[in-house]
C-alpha cells in the first residue's frame, strides 16, 4: 500500500475530536476507529508474506472507508489544530502514561496513542505540526475522561483470575489463550472473545518495540483488568448454543479472501476491526516465541472477523 495511507491515518486521528460523524461527536473518541483500520491495513500489507494484488484489493477497502468518512479524513480539519504551543512525540507518549494504567473504553486510549506513535517514529516528515497538536488533544482527552476501571482497586475486590504478567511474552500467551477458548455464540453469532483485549494488549507490545518497555509495564494491569471483564462475560455465557457462522475459509494473505464484499458482513468491518484484528493477530504471531496452536487461533480469528 501507498504510505500516503499512513498520512490519512494521522490525519483521521488527528482529527477525531473534531469529527462531524455523528457516532464520533456523540462519543469523542469513537471516530479513531476509522483512521486506525487505514493505519493497520498499511501495516498488514508491509509486513506479511501476502499474495500479489492482496494490496492492491485492501487499498480498495480502505479507500471506501477514507470516502465514507471523507471529513475524518480532510486536511483542512486537521489544520484546525494550528494554534498554541506545537506538541512534540514527547509530549505525546508523556501524556499516554496519564491514562495507562486505567482500563478505560476497551484499551482505545493505548490503541489510539500507540498507532500514532508508531506512525510517527518512523514517518517523521508526515507528523506536521496541526498533526501532531490534533493526536496530542485526542490522547489528553482520556486523561480527564471520567470512568474507567482503577486496577488496584479491582483486584482488590474480585478474584485474581488473571495472573500478573512478566514481560510482553506472558501478555501474548493469555491473548492467545483467551482466543483459542473464547465459545462461539448463538445469540451474538460471534464468538465470545473482545477482539480488544488483543488490540489493546497489541498495542502495548507495540510500545516496547518503539523502545518504550518500560512505559508498556504501566498498562499490564489494566490490561489484565480487560481479560478478567472478558471471563465474567463468558462465565455468564456460556448455556449459548454454538453457531455455524458462514465464515471464509480462504487465508487473509490470499487475494480470494479479500475479493469478497465486507460490506454485507457484520460491524466488525463496518468499524474497521477486520483490518485492525489481522494487523494484530498477525504481528503478536511474529512476537511470540512458541506458538503450538496456529491454525486453531486462525480458525477463531475467522470466526471473530
Amino acid at each position: 500500500m501507498d504510505i500516503k495511507y499512513l498520512e490519512l491515518g494521522l490525519i483521521g486521528l488527528s482529527s477525531t475530536l473534531d469529527s462531524e460523524d455523528p457516532i464520533g461527536t456523540a462519543r469523542g473518541w469513537f471516530s479513531g476507529h476509522w483512521p486506525c483500520a487505514i493505519i493497520a491495513a498499511y501495516y498488514f500489507c508491509r509486513d506479511n508474506p501476502i499474495e500479489k494484488g492482496v494490496d492492491e484489493l485492501i487499498s480498495k477497502q480502505a479507500d471506501q472507508v477514507i470516502s465514507k468518512y471523507s471529513n475524518l479524513f480532510s486536511v483542512q480539519n486537521a489544520e484546525k489544530n494550528i494554534n498554541g504551543e506545537n506538541k512534540t512525540y514527547e509530549d505525546i507518549l508523556e501524556v499516554l502514561k496519564d491514562s495507562l494504567s486505567r482500563y478505560m473504553n476497551s484499551g482505545h486510549n493505548v490503541i489510539f496513542g500507540t498507532y500514532a506513535l508508531k506512525v510517527i517514529s518512523e514517518n517523521k516528515d508526515l507528523a506536521s505540526p496541526s498533526i501532531l497538536n490534533g493526536i496530542f488533544k485526542l490522547i489528553d482527552y482520556f486523561k480527564y475522561k471520567p470512568g474507567g476501571v482503577d486496577p488496584v482497586k479491582f483486584f482488590t475486590n474480585e478474584n485474581n483470575s488473571v495472573l500478573k504478567y512478566n514481560d510482553d511474552q506472558c501478555l501474548i500467551k493469555y491473548i492467545f489463550s483467551s482466543l483459542e477458548h473464547g465459545q462461539r455464540l448463538e445469540e451474538h453469532n460471534r464468538i465470545l472473545f473482545d477482539g480488544h483485549a488483543m488490540t489493546h494488549g497489541h498495542a502495548l507490545t507495540l510500545l516496547t518495540n518503539l523502545g518504550h518497555g518500560s512505559i508498556t509495564k504501566l498498562g499490564y494491569d489494566a490490561h489484565r483488568v480487560h481479560l478478567a471483564e472478558n471471563r465474567k462475560v463468558q462465565l455468564k455465557n456460556l448455556v449459548n448454543k454454538e453457531l455455524t457462522k458462514n465464515i471464509s475459509f480462504d487465508h487473509p494473505f490470499t487475494k480470494a479472501f479479500w475479493e469478497r464484499d465486507f460490506q454485507q458482513y457484520d460491524r466488525q468491518w463496518e468499524y474497521g476491526h477486520t483490518f485492525k484484528y489481522l494487523f494484530t493477530f498477525y504481528d503478536l504471531v511474529n512476537q511470540i516465541k512458541e506458538l503450538k496452536n496456529k491454525r486453531i487461533l486462525e480458525q477463531q480469528l475467522a470466526y471473530l472477523i
